[in-house]
């Protein structure tokens, strides 16, 4: 059969549409892989370093490059960190948290650094806040990794949102006093509301990471959607500050300790290398920093340090570890409002 020059033409144009789409599907497909990977590597760098060389090594392998971390429970938007700049010690500034009210920020240390914040709650927002948790029923406070017999309290959990119906506007204070974006605030943990009877403590611990070092290949637990295994063993807390208020004054005893604030490296190394340091039954006034208890006053510090740079997580802070003294006579209350980290 006789093929004519117009087939011929045909032909070739068939030929080419058909190469043409191959290329493109092809083309397509490489770039959403890339996009993948792109992504895969930004989530992984935010949360554990040492994934970046297996996403390298597995290029073609989108699960494994997710180096087998639990599923996130949900996005996370990307707002940045604010890290107060602490001054000098002694120094205090007038901050505005309350319409038609000034309040003041006193840096008590550098490192970590720790401010305090007297009249942060008033003495009818704090009676409201102890009512909450009796009506709550307290029960025996856990713990995260410190072993057993180093904590004595009750305490019970509220989230912010229902503490706003009570106490007006407390989230946005909260937000004046940290400098953060409100969304920090609003998807902060539940708050833990604590009660010490006498003879309550809580021996030094960090409120971040798990145990008393940092883990970094393990995922913020804020940031996974259930553990298969034991808690301390899938994820580390990512709590970059805490904010505690006292609930009422103690009639004695009960100062909140920071036993190597601002200490040097010779003591730290010292302070670490046993850990029956951590007994403040027997080492609390041995602590660099000792904060007393007193009705309304807000006690503020950094777990992590933050990159300018990126406005994400940096490492803790060694001498973050802080605990709470022995109540000698009466009971206290604090309220803990701990700021996770999300990538």
């Amino acid at each position: 059969m006789k093929v004519t020059s117009s087939e011929i033409c045909l032909l070739h144009i068939v030929i080419g549409f058909v190469y043409f789409i191959g290329i493109s599907s092809s083309e397509n497909v490489r770039n959403q892989n890339v996009r993948q990977r792109s992504n895969i590597r930004q989530l992984i760098s935010l949360q554990q370093p040492f994934c970046l060389a297996e996403v390298n090594n597995h290029t073609d392998d989108v699960e494994s490059a997710k180096c087998n971390l639990l599923q996130l429970s949900k996005p996370r938007p990307k707002y940045p960190l604010r890290f107060i700049q602490p001054n000098r010690i002694g120094y205090v500034e007038e901050i505005q948290l309350v319409e038609g009210k000034t309040h003041t920020r006193k840096t008590l240390a550098l490192d970590p650094p720790v401010y305090e914040i007297p009249n942060f709650l008033t003495p009818e927002e704090t009676d409201i806040i102890k009512g909450i948790a009796e009506n709550k029923q307290l029960s025996q406070s856990k713990l995260f990794g410190d072993g057993q017999g180093t904590r004595k309290s009750e305490s019970a959990w509220v989230s912010i949102r229902k503490l706003n119906k009570s106490i007006t506007r407390l989230s946005e204070r909260y937000e004046k006093l940290t400098e953060l974006p409100s969304w920090y605030v609003n998807h902060a943990e539940k708050m833990q509301i604590v009660k010490y009877e006498t003879g309550g403590y809580y021996y030094t611990h960090h409120d971040s990471g798990p145990y008393y070092l940092p883990v970094h290949d393990l995922p913020c637990c804020n940031q996974v959607k259930s553990c298969t295994t034991n808690l301390e063993q899938c994820c580390q807390l990512c709590r970059v500050m805490t904010v505690m208020v006292y609930l009422n004054d103690v009639e004695e005893g009960g100062e909140t300790a920071f036993p190597v604030a601002d200490t040097d490296t010779e003591t730290l190394h010292e302070y670490l290398s046993d850990v029956n340091n951590r007994n403040l039954t027997t080492n609390c006034f041995k602590s660099s920093l000792l904060v007393s208890p007193k009705t309304g006053t807000a006690v503020m510090w950094y777990n992590h340090e933050v990159d300018e740079m990126t406005g994400l997580m940096g490492n803790l802070i060694l001498r973050s570890y802080h605990g709470g003294c022995n109540v000698l006579k009466g009971v206290k209350w604090i309220i803990n409002l701990w700021i996770w980290f999300n990538a």
